[in-house]
């Protein structure tokens, strides 16, 4: 199996700990996003009731 997978990272020209990199980068910012949009939505319910 890791034979294969650096066979595959070098074809693709990407080292593995870049492909990490950008796997980690990319659940970074989908977490985030989904914290933000939770937020925004409990702000506005927070002012819809306050209304």
């Amino acid at each position: 199996m890791t034979i294969s997978s650096t066979s595959a990272t070098t074809v693709l020209g990407i080292d593995w700990y870049v492909l990490l990199f950008v796997v980690l980068v990319v659940v970074v910012l989908s977490a985030l996003v989904a914290v933000a949009s939770a937020g925004s939505k409990a702000a506005s319910r927070g002012r819809k009731g306050r209304e």
